[in-house]
């Protein structure tokens, strides 16, 4: 059986973080998917409405 890891408190999951923080400062974001690119270090975001995807370079 596997140990959880020992101080690593409980919080929300990522994803969670991420939409909100997209949501607060990102006025093209009204929810959808996203996907960061490490190589390019841009975001993805899929807007389900229009069937589109936005693209947000690293500034």
């Amino acid at each position: 059986m596997e140990q959880p890891l020992r101080g690593v408190k409980a919080g929300p999951p990522l994803e969670v973080v991420i939409f909100a923080t997209m949501g607060r400062f990102c006025e093209d974001y009204h929810g959808g998917y996203w996907e960061c690119v490490p190589c390019q270090w841009c975001i993805f975001i899929y807007r389900f409405t229009s069937r589109t995807l936005t693209l947000f370079p690293a500034q």
